[in-house]
């Protein structure tokens, strides 16, 4: 950590990994195919942080955030609270990295305690066992009652990814 600089910690997301069949970490390369550019302009806001010279910068790639009703995950159980259908985006046989938005709070407590250590580093945070959307569409079906997936379709195809992480630093 450079003396005097600022702290900057940039927060990405496990999905730049793109589409993985395997369980991916911090050091394996991005697959860009079928990536949005938003996406691809992550890494490369990626890269500047842990680059930057004017700052001690650090990336944090969560996994899909759920817990206290809010992230992602909480966005799927807003309809059913409200009486409506739970609608569960893109393919059943997708698997995802969850956190919990305590665990990811620790890593950034983290990263800034340990600074020295942090500092141009990629951290992705998130469970190597993602349930199948099958998975959790049946655990919400046991709770909630009716629900379906909605096909992701032209700009939310990415949404189909498989992207688990092992997260390998954090």
């Amino acid at each position: 950590a450079g003396a005097g600089k600022k702290l900057f910690i940039d927060t990405s997301g496990i999905l730049v990994h793109g589409h993985s069949d395997q369980v991916v970490n911090e050091n394996t390369p991005t697959n860009f195919e079928g990536l949005p550019p938003v996406l691809k302009g992550r890494i490369a806001v990626e890269q500047a942080v842990i680059s930057a010279k004017s700052v001690d910068g650090v990336v944090i790639r969560p996994g899909f955030v759920y817990g206290h009703a809010g992230g992602i995950g909480g966005g799927f159980f807003t309809p059913v609270a409200e009486g409506e259908k739970l609608k569960v985006p893109g393919r059943k046989d997708k698997r995802w990295s969850w956190v919990h938005v305590d665990d990811l709070a620790q890593a950034y407590v983290r990263a800034a305690q340990n600074r020295g250590a942090a500092t141009g580093q990629i951290f992705d945070v998130g469970e190597p066992h993602g349930p199948q959307f099958e998975e959790l569409l049946r655990a919400a079906k046991g709770y909630t009652g009716e629900a379906e997936y909605v096909p992701a379709e032209g700009a939310d195809a990415f949404i189909d990814a498989n992207v688990v992480v092992s997260a390998v630093k954090a």
